[in-house]
Order: C-alpha cells, then sequence, then structure tokens
C-alpha cells in the first residue's frame, strides 16, 4: 500500500500571521482516511519555512 503513496498531507498551515523564519507543528491529514499511524509513531510533524525580504 505504502508504494503507492508519493505524497503525506498536513492539516491546514495558516499563513496569515507568518512574519520571520520559523517552524510550526501539524498534524498529518491522512488520505486515505483508512490509513492510520503506527502505535507509538508519532502523528505530528514540524513544517519549517523561510521567510525572504521581497525585492522592490
Amino acid at each position: 500500500m505504502l508504494e503507492n503513496i508519493s505524497t503525506v498531507y498536513t492539516e491546514k498551515v495558516p499563513l496569515d500571521n507568518i512574519e520571520k523564519t520559523d517552524g510550526i507543528t501539524v498534524n498529518l491529514a491522512l488520505d486515505p482516511a483508512f490509513l492510520k499511524i503506527a502505535p507509538g509513531s508519532r502523528d505530528k510533524i514540524t513544517v519549517q519555512y523561510a521567510v525572504k525580504e521581497r525585492l522592490k
């Protein structure tokens, strides 16, 4: 089953308050819904993001 999975999604990450490079811990959004995390495994991941200043 895992051979056919190429992408793992997370819950939505709010972008409206991001002002600096940081990270946020979010839950996994398993799809199809019958997928389950193995006992003892983490069901959250940390998304790291970088904020760069726009050139004017």
